[in-house]
């Protein structure tokens, strides 16, 4: 990792012959792949999806973030057939980021942003691994991440279900415990 240029490259007959390459913007921060998926961050330019075409050898962009960030570490969340980039910056966010060319909000090779939120530390290493298989949801990948001041934490796929469950528990506590000091 490094640099402005990512190349592919395939064993043949006991050497690596060359078989692609993808002109980067400024600098690649963190590369992942997943598949024929790969992200990397750039220093400058933020977050990249391309994916690789066997069939004509080439790194194709799918989407790609609009908006300038320095991208410090990147990984991939799944839960069945969908597919989440998460990104960690130099200013403490984490983005949790969708390519859904269906949706009503995509403009051609765009990123969204489906979530983010202050981390009030550095992420510098995310790990993703297997969750335990349900049949109703299918594989699940969960991620590790480590922050710069040593706290651990996890970003972890929820079902719809689970996820209304917390929200409620969420708005409960909010509204039944009381407030101190503002």
């Amino acid at each position: 990792i490094g640099g402005s240029k990512l190349y592919v490259y395939e064993w043949v007959d006991e050497k690596l012959v060359g078989r692609a390459f993808f002109d980067a913007h400024l600098y690649v921060t963190t590369l992942k792949t997943i598949k024929f998926f790969i992200i990397f961050g750039d220093v400058r330019q933020s977050m990249h999806l391309l994916r690789w075409r066997e069939d004509i050898r080439m790194l194709q962009l799918l989407a790609r973030d609009p908006q300038p960030t320095s991208i410090m570490s990147a990984e991939f969340l799944v839960m069945g057939n969908q597919l989440a980039l998460l990104a960690a910056d130099e200013q403490k966010n984490f983005a949790v980021y969708v390519f859904n060319p269906y949706s009503p909000e995509y403009r051609k090779q765009q990123l969204l942003v489906s979530a983010d939120f202050h981390m009030g530390s550095g992420v510098n290493k995310m790990q993703r691994w297997p969750m335990a298989f349900k049949p109703d949801l299918g594989v699940r990948l969960a991620t590790h991440f480590c922050t710069t001041d040593g706290a651990v934490g996890i970003v972890a796929p929820l079902a719809q279900e689970s996820y209304r469950r917390m929200l409620a528990l969420q708005n409960l506590l909010l509204n039944a415990l009381p407030y101190y000091a503002g």
